[in-house]
């Protein structure tokens, strides 16, 4: 099985600083990897990188293929990666549903002049959208009566879902999830988890930044472990948990330690 992305030898630095050395790792179509590590270890930094925010300072990012280091963001999101983030970042003011439809603002057809026309093609693919957007909306667990509301108005845990629902709605074949359970208590992680292994089901590759060793567990089927910028471990669950430079580095004494 070809991988869907293969990191080779990924570097970042800023200035003196360096963020990521010598990362490598591939994730296979239809897996769920989570990559772990304390706090400042380079997880969110590869994320940027992978996803063009970051031009890497060495080494090659690969998706299906294609080198894709150096495209535009948009051009990598156009290529099927989307993403989440460390911090909620919607449009506030927007409504739930806006929301969910900008996010698939990179697969719309109509510009500026059909929009402004107000074509049939136009319409008809707004209506698409915002069939779409509503499906997403019930994928991730949001009510059709929460659709107008301010995405600023809703509850942490459900504007957490909200960013999901818009990452999905680029039908990425390749999704990128920044700690979709922090703040949230654990009956909400356990519902993140279940959305989580539902969206895999569908068809979709999953690489995970999460600092809920539990989720990680349960979740993943394999597991990189970061520590000052380089990758020390991967393997499945299992695997990692019991392995010494892990828990030393990151788990600490307790197996299974919920903090990263």
């Amino acid at each position: 099985m070809s991988a869907l992305l293969a990191l080779e030898r990924i570097g970042k630095s800023f200035g003196g600083l360096t963020a990521l050395s010598d990362i490598s790792f591939s994730v296979n179509p239809g897996e769920i990897v989570g990559v772990i590590g304390p706090n400042g270890a380079g997880k969110t930094t590869l994320f940027n990188v992978i996803t063009a925010l970051f031009p890497p300072t060495e080494g090659s990012v690969v998706f299906d293929g294609e080198a894709i280091a150096g495209l535009p963001p948009h051009a990598v999101a156009r290529r099927g990666i989307g993403r989440t983030f460390q911090n909620v970042r919607l449009f506030a003011d927007m409504t739930v549903e806006e929301n969910v439809m900008v996010g698939r603002h990179c697969r719309t057809r109509a510009g500026a002049l059909r929009g402004v026309l107000r074509t049939r093609g136009e319409r008809e693919e707004e209506r698409g959208i915002r069939q779409r957007s509503r499906e997403l909306l019930d994928l991730v667990g949001l009510p059709g009566a929460c659709s107008g509301q301010a995405a600023g108005s809703l509850p942490y845990g459900h504007q957490r879902r909200l960013e999901i629902a818009r990452a999905l709605a680029a039908d990425p074949r390749l999704l990128l999830l920044d700690e979709p359970a922090a703040g949230m208590n654990e009956a909400e992680t356990k519902e993140v988890s279940g959305l989580i292994r539902k969206v895999r089901d569908l068809g979709m590759t999953i690489l995970l930044i999460e600092h809920d060793m539990s989720l990680v567990m349960k979740a993943c089927d394999r597991v990189v472990v970061f520590n000052f910028g380089r990758k020390i471990a991967e393997g499945p669950p299992s695997a990692i948990r019991e392995d010494p430079g892990v828990i030393e580095a990151y788990l600490g004494s307790a197996e299974g330690a919920a903090d990263a």
